[in-house]
């Protein structure tokens, strides 16, 4: 019973704030006249069924069709809301009501009567429940939950964490974060203790986003809670009104409204329509400057109402608190009508006028747009309240709360963003920009990109928000603020290879640089900029862009994060944080990112074979150089003792594909020797043992230690401790070949160049390669050996190759090579167009002669 009482409560408080229940009344009441004037005259005994009266029927039944459509009664009867079919329903309930009532008292009981209106209001009735349902179950739904949370309910935390997101209410707040309780306290107990026999004006002066309105939303709630006597008008707002006619009468309604004033409506109407006459009529526009000159004849009545008002408010001991916030916003000719109206014409007894402004602006409108003196409004505001300034450490302290917990419902990174928020904190001047921050940087676009950097993210936000032109000049001059992977940059050739190239772009970022900070709007960036952009840092503490002639500015350690995080001073990731368009080096970091967290989580390294190699296979040639030279910059994030699995993976990768592109080859020996460097003593052991054996991959592991005693990144010690150990094992692994003459060119020991490598490496040891080969080289491998002294060179359309006669002498003389090719009984096609290339080169008398022979595939030898 209670929940039917609620919902029928809450129907009616949303039917009230749309339709006036007098107006319904008299609609019935219109109603139940015209029926019974109808009943009266017996106008509908009297009409026969002609053909021309059933034509009027049918066209009235029309007429009765088309009202219901085009006020979309049907329709209205679904809506969740209080709507016109409500007030329709209402009108024929009332009416049928009555005109039961009237029908059983005054005409006597008649059936049929009777029963129609009884039938009328039990479908009423039961229309009216359903409808009471929808529209309290539509609100029901709408208020079990919200994402839309205030800021006081960010800054203690109260945020439902399962939200996928979350927006901060920019409307103006009814609490206090930033510590002005004394401000506020003592302002109510001025207006609270302010009881003046006339008008008093207090003026509430601040800049925009001081939190003047915030302040008086405080105050207001406190005089509401505490002052029965106090009346409050706050819905006048001079921002709505576009001329000073609409804004006069709208703020004197609101004070006959809410005043409680109950004077005639045509006497209401006809008291603004002689002020408005008096004020705006064209033929007196000249006399009324002032507003002190007034048409007599209006005046008495005018003065008449006024007298009338104030007695109203000194016999109801009531006081009046009428509120203008936003003045300063007001269109320039309405801003001294609302001072004069104040002043001169709404001047009634027992109330105090708050006007809020921003008193700066005030004066620039006074000035340049008015041509009146500022001190004019001494005359008008009797107290000038000054709104404090907010604390710096305040704000600073509810800026890094709300920020902080905004982001840990994101990512549990926060650690890194204390540098961040100062920034935010100097740069944010104001409460409502802290809100669209929120709502814009954090909930909309790092939510959007969070794969990117979420402090990159927060200051190139920050920049759009605060400073758009700032933000377009970074855009459009990116040259100038991108510091590593600058060949990624569109302008490919800048790459200041020359002392004189480096002076040009240092010269020119300076010049641009010194353009955009002599600004002092942009001058209070300078510092996030340097956080974010090493140009800038540089041009803050050297005066210049770039002191290096290579492509990335930074440390290789430094380097490595800023690829990790995917900054914004990188080529790779700059335009992302403009555009918010992916791109290649974006989507296979985040593939990277994706490969380093599976592995951290599976179960054993076939798994992660298993899942790697089949997502590695997906991806075409061009990307896969990408993708392994991005995994470089994860492997830190790899659990201890999971960096060995991706470890033999990356292995097992490079030798089981044997025809794997030379550049994937390269990138992926620098990221195994990156691996071998970084792991632990033990586990670079262990696979030291895996490897002494592996007679087909010596060239592999040769490069694999280039790249060790090459990692500058690392100190010299580790790198050539390492180094020495994989040298040894070469060396083992070499004499175990040539000693128990293991055959290299089988199918298990086959891999193109190990002969170039193996000979090397028995040279140190002073060992003849052409001993080896004679005991290992026969008809059936001969192509083989032929194949490692031929050049491969792909152009993107096809495949060119060149041999090296004299080479081919270092192992084995031609006439060897000659007998053991006479011998073979079979060549597939590749090994023909091998033999073709060799005997062409042979075939020519000039050295130098280059013969280059082309094929439209790689050569493939099993």
């Amino acid at each position: 019973m209670q929940k039917v009482k609620q919902n029928i409560k809450q129907y009616t408080n949303d039917f009230k704030e749309i339709y006036d229940i007098s107006s319904i009344l008299k609609y019935a009441i219109i109603l139940n006249i015209a029926l019974f004037v109808i009943e009266r005259s017996k106008l509908l005994q009297k009409v026969e069924l002609e053909p021309l009266n059933i034509a009027i029927g049918v066209l009235l039944i029309m007429l009765v069709l088309v009202i219901i459509q085009q006020l979309h009664l049907i329709d209205s009867l679904k809506l969740k809301i209080v709507n016109n079919v409500d007030a329709v329903l209402l009108i024929i309930l009332i009416s049928s009501f009555i005109y039961f009532l009237i029908s059983w008292v005054v005409l006597g009981f008649n059936l049929s009567r009777i029963f129609t209106c009884i039938f009328i209001l039990v479908i009423g009735i039961v229309v009216l429940t359903c409808r009471i349902y929808l529209t309290c179950k539509q609100d029901k739904e709408q208020n079990k939950h919200t994402n839309i949370y205030t800021l006081k309910d960010l800054y203690d935390d109260n945020i439902d964490e399962s939200e996928e997101l979350i927006l901060i209410d920019e409307d103006s707040a009814d609490y206090d974060l930033l510590h002005r309780e004394i401000f506020i306290n003592n302002l109510y107990d001025i207006i609270v203790n302010c009881n003046p026999d006339k008008k008093f004006v207090i003026g509430l002066e601040g800049p925009w986003g001081s939190g003047k309105t915030t302040i008086l939303n405080i105050v207001k709630k406190k005089i509401k809670d505490n002052n029965e006597n106090i009346i409050i008008i706050d819905d006048f707002d001079p921002w709505s009104y576009d001329n000073k006619e609409s804004l006069f009468i709208d703020m004197f309604d609101t004070i006959l409204r809410k005043t409680g004033f109950k004077y005639s409506m045509s006497k209401s109407k006809n008291m603004i329509n002689n002020l408005y006459s008096v004020l705006f009529s064209d033929e007196k526009r000249a006399k009324i400057k002032a507003l002190g000159l007034y048409n007599e004849e209006n005046l008495i009545e005018v003065n008449k109402a006024k007298s009338m008002i104030n007695n109203y408010i000194k016999k109801s001991n009531k006081r009046i608190v009428f509120i203008i916030d936003n003045i300063d916003r007001a269109e320039k000719e309405n801003v001294m009508l609302i001072f004069k109206l104040v002043n001169n014409i709404f001047d009634f007894k027992n109330i105090t006028y708050i006007l809020a402004f921003d008193d700066e602006q005030i004066k620039r409108i006074m000035k340049e747009d008015l041509n009146i003196d500022y001190n004019y409004l001494k005359k008008i505001v009797q107290l000038e309240i000054k709104l404090p300034k907010i604390d710096k450490e305040v704000k600073r302290n509810l800026i890094d709360q709300c920020i902080k917990n905004v982001i840990k419902l994101n990512t549990s990174d926060i650690n890194e963003l204390d540098e961040m928020i100062k920034h935010i904190s100097y740069i944010v001047d104001d409460i409502r920009d802290l809100k669209r921050f929120i709502n814009s940087a954090i909930e909309f676009t790092y939510r959007t990109n969070r794969f990117l950097n979420i402090i990159d993210i927060l200051g190139i936000e920050l920049i759009k928000i605060q400073n758009i032109k700032l933000y377009e000049t970074i855009w459009k001059n990116k040259e100038y603020f991108i510091s590593e992977d600058c060949y990624i940059y569109k302008k490919k050739g800048r790459l200041y290879t020359s002392d004189k190239d480096l002076e040009e772009f240092n010269n020119k970022g300076k010049e641009l640089f010194d353009n955009i900070f002599e600004s002092s709007e942009n001058s209070k960036y300078i510092n996030l900029l340097s956080d974010l952009f090493p140009n800038v840092e540089r041009y803050n503490s050297k005066g210049i862009l770039k002191d290096t002639k290579t492509i990335n500015s930074l440390p290789k350690n430094k380097y490595r994060e800023v690829n990790r995080r995917r900054s914004v001073c990188s080529g790779k990731f700059f335009e992302i944080y403009f555009v918010y368009m992916s791109n290649i080096f974006f989507e296979m970091s985040k593939i990277s990112e994706k490969f380093i967290n599976y592995i951290n989580i599976s179960q054993s390294i076939e798994e992660v074979s298993r899942y790697l190699e089949l997502e590695i296979n997906s991806i075409d040639v061009e990307n896969k150089i990408i993708l392994f030279q991005t995994m470089q910059f994860y492997i830190n994030n790899l659990e201890d003792d999971k960096v060995k699995d991706l470890l033999y993976f990356l292995y097992n990768y490079i030798t089981t594909n044997i025809f794997l592109d030379f550049r994937i080859q390269n990138v992926l020996n620098i990221l195994i020797a990156d691996i071998l460097i970084n792991i632990s003593q033990n586990e670079f052991d262990l696979f030291m043992g895996m490897v002494s054996k592996d007679y087909k991959n010596i060239s592999i592991l040769k490069d694999i230690n280039y790249w060790i005693i090459n990692n500058t990144d690392i100190e010299q010690d580790k790198r050539r401790s390492r180094s020495e150990i994989l040298e040894r094992t070469l060396g083992s692994i070499v004499n175990e070949i040539y000693y128990k003459k293991i055959n290299i060119y089988s199918n298990n020991n086959y891999r193109k160049n190990n002969l170039r490598d193996i000979n090397e490496l028995l040279q140190i040891n002073k060992r003849d390669i052409k001993v080896f080969i004679k005991n290992v080289l026969n008809s059936n491998n001969i192509i083989k050996f032929l194949y490692d002294f031929i050049y491969v060179n792909n152009d993107g359309d096809r495949y060119s190759y060149s041999i090296n006669k004299d080479e081919i002498e270092i192992f084995m003389s031609i006439e060897k090579v000659d007998e053991l090719i006479q011998q073979r009984e079979y060549n597939s096609e590749d090994e023909k167009f091998i033999l073709n290339i060799y005997k062409n080169k042979k075939s020519t008398t000039m050295e130098n002669e280059k013969y280059i022979y082309y094929y439209n595939h790689e050569i493939k030898l099993e």
